[in-house]
């Protein structure tokens, strides 16, 4: 089932293909722009954009430490990470 939603969530940041150095270096592009996205939020104060980064940081800790070791390792982080930041810009 994880690979699964690996497979489904590099498909839907479309940095799937390649290797892992290539997707690291696709999420990491990724997460800046979104990361510019968070920052110019207008109706959104920075103790909230504060606490939602900190909050996101944890979070993908924990996920991508299932993979502590592994090449997956940073790929897990930046997926959740994007996955998180897209979600928040929706609420937001």
């Amino acid at each position: 089932m994880l690979v699964a939603f690996l497979s489904f969530s590099l498909y839907a940041t479309d940095c799937g293909g390649g290797t892992t150095y290539e997707m690291n270096m696709c999420l990491k592009k990724k997460m800046h722009i979104l990361d510019q996205k968070v920052e110019g939020l207008k109706n959104i104060d920075q103790k909230t954009k504060s606490t939602f980064k900190s909050s996101r940081k944890s979070l993908c800790e924990g996920v991508s430490s299932e993979y502590q070791g592994g090449t997956f390792q940073s790929v897990s982080y930046g997926l959740c990470y994007v996955s998180f930041t897209k979600w928040f810009l929706n609420e937001s």
